[in-house]
């Protein structure tokens, strides 16, 4: 989409926003950002807001982007989305219609070796206290 991330970041928001479906509806997509790069971009979800140390990140009102802190594999999401589909008999269909899509579009990305991780900078906007 760009060479320059930050403006690639700022065109899939406005291709996602332009593009979203119902919130139901939206799930787990790659979005390009440069040739050749996509970005997992997924719907909202409860589930993945109770993993403590995942931040889901809104670029728009339905499109969430994934950030994981330093250090965290993302391996460990693939594990812990497995546990969590294992885990909740109660949850709702479309909660767990969107973890299988993300755990199998993780899976995927990784025995192909098309997965790789870069970090953001995320800033605090509120007074520690």
């Amino acid at each position: 989409m760009d060479p320059d991330r930050a403006r690639a970041i700022t065109k899939v928001t406005d291709a996602a926003t332009r593009s979203a479906l119902p919130a139901q509806e939206m799930r787990v997509r790659l979005v390009e950002v440069e040739k050749g790069v996509g970005l997992i971009v997924v719907g909202p979800s409860t589930s993945l807001r109770d993993i403590p140390w995942l931040k889901l990140v809104e670029i728009s009102p339905t499109n969430h982007i994934l950030v994981l802190p330093s250090g965290v594999p993302v391996e460990q999401l693939e594990v812990t989305i497995a546990d969590l589909i294992e885990s909740k008999s109660g949850l709702p269909s479309h909660e767990r219609l969107l973890l299988s899509e993300l755990r199998s579009c993780l899976s995927r990305l990784r025995r192909e070796k098309k997965m790789c991780k870069h970090e953001i900078i995320l800033a605090e906007t509120r007074d520690a206290k």
